[in-house]
């Protein structure tokens, strides 16, 4: 899974530069069948984009997540 950014600066003549920079979300993952959890880490040069997403994002109690068959259900079910 990519995160694409976009930059949008203006150069000294006044014009608009767009830039883009793709990262990935989680550089590694790891999972062990006998555990049946997904071990993993959010990449660390994304930290400074996803600090300033508070109050920004979607909440939900872990055990309400935990009850739905897939995350498309809670998607759907918020809208």
């Amino acid at each position: 899974m990519k995160f694409k950014i976009e930059q949008i600066s203006t150069d000294k003549k006044g014009k608009v530069q767009k830039s883009y920079e793709s990262m990935v979300i989680f550089p590694t993952v790891r999972y062990t069948q006998d555990s049946r959890f997904i071990v993993t880490k959010i990449n660390s040069d994304l930290a400074p984009y996803l600090l300033d997403l508070k109050g920004n994002d979607t909440q939900a109690e872990l055990e309400q997540l935990l009850s739905l068959r897939t995350i498309q259900a809670y998607m759907y079910k918020t809208k």
